[in-house]
């Protein structure tokens, strides 16, 4: 199980000094709440140094190996919010596996979908350039190496990277320079199903992006209507908090993590009640992730709809948080094959309990769009795969960091 010890403790009280140090700056803004959140577009160029490995060669011998250096292409979601103090941002990968002596390797700093906040003691205000400190959330790294012909393993592992950088702004333009330093670079790789390797990565990575900075929030008007319906689209990501037991002990050379890959769209159909200032929501995600390696597929698919009912707490000058409980329903499907033939395959479904919350950005109450941030927290208390090689008791977490909502 990942956990988040010392060195990621070290970060979050990092950047809780930060924020207690911007809170006067909070303040001194906080009464414009159209200036509270900016939202962005962006792209840029994360540049990763050589790293070091192993590979087999043709007298089945290990050689030394050196991973290339490589540049990943990213699209860059996301907002500057609390005056400009804060960053949250989604960046989505781009490209993919580079190729050096007939080995093709894949190193990804970050996630295909990574989320990151970035907290600015000074507000990055237009025509300003500052220096900011943060921590990658939910960002996982993940190592690929081996030709397709050998149908290589992926190995990913959860990250929470430290980062620092500067940035500069105009009125609509921001340039971003920045770097992160990983906890866990070295690991073990396996070369086939018996025989592995030490990899060891680059420690820090590097980026450059640009941004551009919408003014949406200037045009907003407060509309009539009080109660409404709410349809929503986002992106989530999360997964089980554990990994696959069976994988960890009967398939080594495989990640283990195939129960907790990826992003995923999530679609909700909700009524908001304007006098009680609560949600009523139903939410639903669909997810299929695979892992293969040495002749072995596995693929995980899991469908869940949530039934949420959420309080709004208080409107501090359009950042409006909220809180509530859920029921998940679940249905989950393991399926597994070994050189082509079905070794596993199994259905199940759930009932199950959890915590909903975050946030909206509201520049006035009544608006026809909103965007919400949200941590959906399911106790699993259902043993996943009851008496097979795939059980497993865990909980789940999903992050929506952006979602769209429209009211009607």
């Amino acid at each position: 199980m990942n956990t988040f010890g010392m060195k990621n403790s070290k970060k979050i009280v990092i950047c809780a000094l930060f924020l207690v140090i911007l809170l006067p700056g909070l303040a001194a803004h906080s009464s414009d709440r159209f200036d509270f959140a900016h939202t962005y577009l962006g792209l840029g160029v994360q540049h990763i140094p050589s790293g070091t490995s192993q590979v087999l060669n043709e007298t089945a011998s290990l050689e030394n190996y050196e991973i290339p250096s490589r540049q990943n292409t990213r699209l860059f979601i996301g907002g500057l919010h609390f005056w400009n103090h804060v960053d949250f941002e989604i960046s989505i990968l781009l490209n993919g596996e580079v190729e050096r002596n007939g080995v093709k390797t894949d190193v990804n700093h970050g996630s295909s979908a990574g989320f990151a906040t970035h907290i600015y003691p000074f507000p990055l205000t237009p025509y300003t350039i500052r220096p900011f400190v943060g921590i990658g959330l939910l960002s996982r790294v993940g190592y690929q190496q081996g030709n397709n012909s050998d149908n290589p393993p992926t190995v990913t592992f959860a990250q929470n990277p430290l980062r620092v950088g500067v940035a500069y702004r105009t009125k609509n333009h921001m340039i971003e320079l920045g770097a992160q330093k990983l906890d866990r670079y070295k690991f073990d790789y396996y070369l086939s199903r018996t025989e592995k390797t030490n990899v060891k990565l680059s420690e820090t990575s590097y980026w450059l992006s640009y941004k551009y900075i919408m003014e949406a929030t200037k045009k907003v008007k407060e509309r009539k209507i009080k109660n409404a319906f709410t349809l929503g689209v986002g992106l989530s990501s999360g997964g089980f908090t554990r990994k696959s037991p069976f994988n960890e002990n009967q398939r080594p050379f495989l990640d283990g993590n195939v129960l907790q890959k990826g992003a995923f769209p999530e679609f909700s159909l909700g009524y908001y009640h304007y006098d009680q200032d609560i949600q009523f929501n139903l939410a639903y995600r669909t997810n299929t992730t695979q892992d293969k390696g040495f002749g072995i597929e596995q693929e995980f698919s899991r469908s869940a709809v949530a039934f949420e009912i959420y309080k709004f707490l208080f409107d501090w000058n359009g950042f409006v948080p909220f809180i509530g409980p859920h029921i998940n329903f679940d249905n989950v499907k393991f399926r597994e094959t070994d050189g082509g033939v079905e070794s596993f395959n199994r259905t199940d479904r759930m009932i199950n309990y959890g915590i909903t919350f975050g946030w909206d950005i509201k520049p006035v109450r009544r608006m026809k769009m909103i965007l919400r941030t949200s941590l959906r927290y399911t106790i699993n208390d259902t043993l996943i795969f009851k008496n097979t090689p795939q059980e497993i008791n865990s909980n789940v977490f999903e992050f929506n960091w952006i979602q769209a909502i429209f009211l009607f």
